[in-house]
């Protein structure tokens, strides 16, 4: 209802909220789960709002544990604007190779940086570009050509107790996870996120070669 006060309608656009819910299970031990979420609907900005009803839910009809809450914060934006990028882009730079240039294979010596820009072009092709930029450090360990993957996160607007074997593993659920909006990084480093102000959409790669 706030949303749609702020929004002062209902319709399409993207909402994004950050949320920390604080309580309390039946032995008086306190908990806390602290998330977020974006996404954009054709029919309803606000649906970032049912991520957080469903966490509560969960937590409200639990298997494990009674619980009360004390505290549900919450801060977000709402907007007419489509706020989906799509994975356009990619500019690396390394000690060995220090201008940002496209590249389909980078050099970078082990335990060297690794600079990424990635370009973001809107989904619906209104509005600028965005860009985003992150450093990786290749492992002292890795030799060899590498494969680094970027893609989107992958989230959904509702979120189950599935698979939480008991009520720390499903605090863990409702406090992890990927987002819409992270740019999910792959490699000889593992696996990063790093978010992003727009919702990721489509997927990237270049091969790293690792100099000795």
């Amino acid at each position: 209802a706030n949303l749609a006060a702020v929004f002062q309608r209902y319709g399409s656009g993207t909402s994004s909220l950050s949320w920390t819910i604080e309580g309390v299970t039946e032995t008086g031990t306190p908990f806390t789960v602290t998330n977020r979420g974006m996404f954009w609907s054709q029919y309803d900005a606000s649906i970032t709002v049912n991520k957080l009803a469903s966490s509560l839910y969960a937590l409200s009809f639990n298997r494990h544990t009674r619980v009360t809450f004390t505290t549900v914060h919450v801060t977000g934006s709402i907007t007419e604007q489509r706020l989906e990028g799509v994975i356009s882009r990619i500019r690396t730079s390394t000690s060995l190779q220090p201008a940002l240039r496209s590249r389909n294979v980078v050099q970078v010596r082990p335990g060297g940086k690794l600079r990424v820009e990635v370009t973001f072009v809107p989904s619906d092709g209104v509005g600028p570009n965005r860009v985003g930029t992150f450093t990786v450090r290749v492992p002292s360990w890795a030799r060899g050509m590498q494969r680094i993957e970027l893609r989107g996160g992958r989230d959904r607007p509702y979120i189950s107790d599935r698979g939480a074997g008991s009520f720390e593993g499903l605090l863990q659920i409702l406090s992890g996870g990927d987002h819409r909006n992270d740019l999910i990084v792959s490699g000889p480093f593992g696996r990063s996120s790093f978010e992003q102000d727009v919702i990721v959409e489509g997927r990237g790669s270049f091969a790293l070669k690792v100099v000795r």
